[in-house]
This record gives structure tokens, sequence and C-alpha cells, in this order.
């Protein structure tokens, strides 16, 4: 893959492949390459197959962080969970070198492009130039230790948007606050006086206010997949039930990040008007839906259900008895388990459906909360007063299609036009993926073969060969070696003195240290890598104040040694608050653990047992056919089970013309 920047942007590529892989370079000329527009739920998973298909993945996304309306949500219905897990591979999941989403995207395959635009794509199949913009971030990600020192010492502040304008953050801040440990925070440029004082705390020199947007062109581009998700529509824009005038009527995203512990009331939503107790909730649907009058006439889908999820979280998560009603024209319960999410909320929760035409929401005189006047299903007029109103907002008003969409190599995912749950947003974002995997093997463009998109592990050989190292590694003699990486200015002199050698040793931990130097000094590292090679070291504690900047993968292959046998420590939570100084007993305290964790490592437990990969797809109708298709272009063993004498399923029944001959085409290449 060659990936070259144009000549006003070379120097900010050359960081972007430094802050992939400092000692190996990104590009590998043999590798296939896509490019995934769109880090948002369906994009980050349509990013995770290829990846963990052997492709080489540039996810684009103009945002600061990846994550998209997921990464400001807890819960996620029809089971409440978490729901992360759900965008990771569907095939050999538990391999998969990405592990919670909840913490961040990492993964050796996948290179991130944050506030990045793609503007242009240009060339022939198997062989696109993609040129993107990417604008400045204010930080160096590659010198930034996260330790904070510059959104402490910032003295503006502006609204949230996280948290929906439920508080302020300073113009310097973390665009994702609960993974604030793990991306380096950006500055927001509109709001940013340049008064230096984020330059001036910086210990590392890593505040670049001068930074200025760069153009880059990616060449000899497989494919690109456009995911670019849906934003929400802004009820402030419409004058929509007194949305940003009564300070009690929140969005529902608003509520979400009311709900959630990293939110700014901690999990426990209070009256925004006055700070009071929320006893009394109600929910607006359709907001920004089914309403011909500001040009909105779709339904979003996706709204009936987090309205609902949110009520029945909200008795959950608040003390004491609350009251939920949810105020809606038509329930639109049509997914997998979602009537049943419903009844329970409604029989067991305590939920309220009320089926009505909301008329206004209005204050309430001399005291906080809300007043809402309403038609009923009988016609008849009512009021009830709520201390907080959530309006179930769908999605904006799409736009148009950028024109490089329909350049032939090119996949918008099937949910582009609209909003979408997660469950469908994975949906199309695997297909997606599919066909792009499908196109490199049948275009066989720019060197990409069938067996480009194949390279899961070792296999024959090669995999004995793994097998005799990793014996080897665990008959030899345990070798613990520490090495203190990526300090910050407030960790480093504690960690660097002969007293901290003098306290390990105390402490019974005689290990041979090597420290890396400064987090962006690249030959230091290089020098430490050698001096752990040669020591003959086959046990690692890698103790880091930049723990994000740290990938086992990497010092694996670095070092020679398996993911296993390396463990990582963050040191900041041993910081003293005013970072005065370090809590070194509890630090060694968890080095010793981490060691003896290694020292007693057997083969054993990391044996692994070989999987056949076959699947089974009942039904070989349209989606049964295609769904088998796709696993086979994976290289999986398929046996599709039909119960009729042929396949093709209600297919045989549609009389399109059209139709018929893409079910046919599906049938015969099935077939083959």
């Amino acid at each position: 893959m060659d990936m070259t920047p144009s000549r006003h942007s070379r120097h900010q590529y050359k960081v972007n492949r430094k802050m992939a892989d400092p000692i190996n370079t990104l590009d590998d000329g043999n590798e296939t390459a896509a490019v995934v527009i769109g880090a948002g739920v369906a994009g980050t998973h349509a990013a995770l197959e290829l990846a963990e298909s052997g492709c080489r993945v540039i996810l684009v996304d103009k945002a600061p962080a990846v994550g998209g309306l997921l990464a400001q949500l807890d819960h996620q219905f029809p089971d409440d969970g978490c729901g992360m897990c759900r965008i990771l591979p569907m095939i050999d999941r538990d391999a998969c070198r990405q592990v919670c989403l909840r913490k961040g995207l990492d993964h050796e395959r996948i290179t991130v492009m944050t506030g990045a635009e793609v503007t242009a794509v240009n060339g022939a199949v198997g062989n696109l130039n993609v040129t993107v913009v990417k604008n400045p971030t204010g930080v160096d990600p590659e010198r930034c230790t996260l330790c904070g020192a510059c959104m402490d010492a910032c003295p503006v502040e502006v609204p949230d948007g996280f948290n929906a304008g439920l508080g302020t953050r300073k113009a310097v801040y973390s665009p994702i606050p609960h993974q604030a440990d793990r991306i380096p925070p950006v500055i927001d440029f509109t709001a940013c006086t340049r008064c230096s004082a984020c330059v001036d705390a910086c210990p590392e020199n890593a505040v670049r206010l001068e930074m200025e947007s760069e153009t880059l062109v990616l060449e000899k581009i497989a494919g690109v997949i456009y995911a670019p998700g849906a934003a929400l529509f802004d009820p402030s824009t419409a004058d929509v039930y007194g949305y940003g005038v009564l300070p009690d009527v929140v969005t529902a995203l608003a509520f979400e990040r009311m709900l959630s512990g990293s939110g700014p009331f901690c999990g426990r939503p209070v009256r925004p008007s006055d700070g009071g107790p929320v006893r009394k909730i109600a929910w607006i649907q359709c907001v920004g839906s089914r309403n011909i009058m500001i040009g909105a006439d779709h339904c979003s889908s996706a709204c009936c259900m987090f309205a609902i999820k949110e009520a029945v979280l909200a008795h959950e998560k608040i003390n004491g008895s609350v009251e939920t009603a949810i105020f809606y024209m038509d329930m639109r319960t049509f997914g997998r388990d979602f009537q049943r999410y419903r009844d329970r909320a409604e029989n067991e929760t305590g939920v309220q459906f009320v089926r009505c035409r909301i008329h206004s929401i209005e204050p309430v005189d001399g005291e906080g909360g809300v007043k809402i006047s309403y038609v009923d299903g009988s016609g008849g007029f009512a009021e009830e007063t709520f201390d907080l109103a959530v309006l179930s907002t769908g999605r904006a008003a799409a736009g148009g299609l950028p024109d490089f969409a329909a350049q032939e190599g090119v996949f918008p995912l099937d949910t582009v036009p609209g909003l979408s749950d997660i469950s469908a947003a994975i949906i199309s974002a695997g297909a997606a993926a599919g066909r792009l995997r499908r196109q490199m093997q049948e275009k066989g463009a720019a060197g990409i073969s069938s067996e480009a998109v194949d390279r899961r592990s070792p296999a024959g050989p090669a995999a004995g060969e793994a097998k005799r190292r990793e014996a080897a590694l665990f008959n030899r003699k345990p070798a613990c070696r520490l090495v203190l990486h990526g300090m910050s200015e407030s960790v480093r002199p504690f960690v660097d003195s002969n007293e901290f050698t003098t306290r390990l040793s105390e402490a019974g931990l005689d290990l041979p240290v090597t420290r890396t130097g400064n987090i962006s000094d690249e030959k230091a590292l290089e020098d430490a890598i050698a001096e752990i090679r040669a020591s003959k070291a086959n046990r690692l504690v890698i103790v880091t104040a930049a723990p994000h900047l740290v990938q086992i993968s990497r010092w694996s292959k670095w070092i020679g040694l398996m993911p296993s046998l390396i463990r990582i420590i963050d040191v900041r939570p041993f910081v003293s608050e005013n970072r005065s100084g370090l809590n070194i007993p509890k630090l060694l305290s968890v080095i010793e653990m981490e060691v003896n964790r290694l020292r007693t490592r057997t083969a054993g437990q990391t044996a692994d047992r070989s999987i056949e990969q076959t699947a089974l797809v009942v039904g070989a109708g349209p989606a049964g056919l295609s769904a088998a298709l796709a696993l086979a272009d994976l290289h999986i063993r398929v046996v599709v089970v039909e119960r009729s004498d042929s396949p093709g399923g209600n297919a045989v029944h549609i009389h399109d013309d059209e139709i018929k001959e893409a079910v046919g085409a599906l049938v015969q290449r099935a077939g083959q």
C-alpha cells in the first residue's frame, strides 16, 4: 500500500505514520488498503470487519474522536446493556485484536484519522486516490502524555456539546471525557483566545496553536465505504416546545447524559432550572419527525425505542419513586424483542403510554418544571405538570450525498439516508464490508487477490514454527524486565531517581530497569528496545504514564515476545492530585503482582484449540443465500438448509423481471 501525501502535507503525514508505529512503518506494499468514511457505529464495525479479514484500513471522521453518537450513550435497547461489543466483528470475535470499544478503538490494522474530511475520490476500482483535508487539533498526539495540565490552565469556558450543553468545558478539552486517559485533548479554535496559557502549562511542549489544515492524498486504495452517520434534529431551529427557552425541556440525548455516570450530574438527574429533584418525567415523541410543517415527513424509526429505554432507566437510576409518561402518536416497536421490551416497560416498570397530540409546553409559574397541554385519544383536552420534558428528537433533514459517493468502488451504506438503531447499522456495515471484499477478489485490481483478504493466523509450517518458539520461551527460566516508558514531567523525577531503584530492591523486586526517556524521543525508544533484546528478557512489565501510546502487539513484534508475556501498568492513578508526589508503595505492589503473574505463567495457559470454521444457514431465500455467500467470501465452509425443493424462497412469487433476474443471479452464484 502506498499512501503518499500531497506536497503541502508531507510533514503532517509523516507524523501520522509515526503515530501508527514509531518503529515499524505503516506501509506494506503487499497489503490491501481501504478507506472507511465515518467512525460511528457502522463505520467502526465496517473497519473492524475489513481489518480482521487482513485489510489495512484508514478510518476517517470529521469529529475529533471516534464513536459517533454511541460514545454518548451508556445503555442500548432492548437489553439495556452497554452494546459496544456488538460493533466487534461477527466472525472470529474472540480472536479479534480489538477488545472493549468503550475505551476507544485500538487495532493494529486500523489507522484512525479524526478531525478529517474526505473531499474527493478519483481513479479506477482497486486503484483509487482519496483526498482528505485534515483539520488542526492544536495538540501533538505524539508528545501529549494526557497529564491534563493544558485543560487545567485554560481560562475559557464554553457550553459542553458532549453533554448536550448541560455544563461547560474548556477551549482545550477531551472530546470524550470517559476516554480522557486514552485520547489526547483537542483545541476548539472557535473558542480559543490564543492566550497561550495552555502552551505555557504543557510540560511536553505538545500544544501547537500554529497548526493549520492540511491536505492528504491516499493512493492505491482498493475501495471506500461511506458511513457518515446521521445528525439529530435540533429543536431550537424550529421553536418546538420551548426548547432553548425553558431549561426543563431537554433532548433525549441530553437526558442520556443526565443518566450517565460520566455525565454532568453523575448519573442522578436533576431539574436544570433549579437543581431540584426529578420525580415526574414526560417524553414527547416524533420531535423533528412526521411533521410536514418543518419539512420532516419521515419516521426516524429509533426514537420510540430509545424513549422507552430512557423511561425504564429513569426508574432504575433515580432514588425514590418516579413517574414516567411517553406521549406519542404511534408506537413503532418493529425490531426483534422490541414489542416485548415495550410491554415490560408498561406492565412491570410502570411506564405510562399516552396516545395524544401535544398542544403546548409552558413553564409552571413560581416553581420549576413544565406544564404539558394535549388532546387525548378521545378528543378531550388535558393538562399535566412534570419536572422534566424530554424531546425524542429524530434525525435531522438529510443532505445530499457527496459527488464521490457515485464513484465506482465507493460503497454507501444502506442506512445512509436516515437514522437507524445499532442492529440495523451493523447489518448494513457488514454488508458493505462484504461487498468491498467481494470486489477485491473479483476485480483483482492493484495486486488484490482472493488470498489478500484471508491472513488470519499462521498455518502449516508457520504455525508449527510459532508453537516451537512459544514452547522454547516457556521452557526458559523466567527473566522479567521493568520498562519505564513515556513518563510525564510530574512522574519522571520519582521513577528516574536512585530512590526508586532502591525501593524496588527493598521490595524484593531485583528487576533490571530500562528507561525510554521522553515520550517523543524515537531514538531513545529504539535504544531501549535494543537493550531489552540484548538482555534476553522473556517477560516484560511496562510502566507508563501514556498507556494510549503503548500497544502490546507492537511491543510483541519489537521484542519478539508473545503478547501474553507483556503487561502494562498505568502509573497515573498513583500520582497525587496536586502532582507533587507518587505513591511508590502502591505502585510497587502492583508491579510485584504483575511480575508474579508473568513468572507463574505456563504454556498451557495460552494453548489454542484448533477450530474448523464452518457455518450453517437456515433458509435459501435471498437473505440466506446472501449471508452464505458473504461467509464463503471469508473462506468459511457453509451449509445451507432449505425445506422446499429449490432455493430462492418467496422470490418465485415475484413478477418484477428485474428483481427475479437479481435473485436468479444470486441462486446461480451460490450454486457454483
